[in-house]
């Protein structure tokens, strides 16, 4: 804890910080396609139960109406 008093070390850890997570959000954006594709076969895999399929009905429909309104928003900002 004391390095992080020192200026430079915690200019230096931040922006390592910053970059690690950086890396985190694009491995997220990486794997959307692949988690999209998961609840897309469950919800329509009939051998699922009809509480499961419901449930990834709504969390696609729920997670495509929020990037509709993160998109909107960026789209306000410009």
């Amino acid at each position: 804890m004391r390095w992080l008093e020192e200026p430079a070390f915690e200019q230096a850890y931040m922006k390592a910080r910053r970059t690690a997570f950086r890396h985190s959000l694009a491995r997220l954006q990486q794997m959307s396609g692949a988690a999209v594709s998961t609840l897309g076969k469950i919800m329509v895999d009939q051998n699922s139960p009809a509480s499961t399929r419901v449930r990834a009905a709504e969390c696609i429909i729920n997670q495509g109406a929020r990037a509709i309104e993160t998109e909107a928003m960026g789209h306000a900002e410009r």
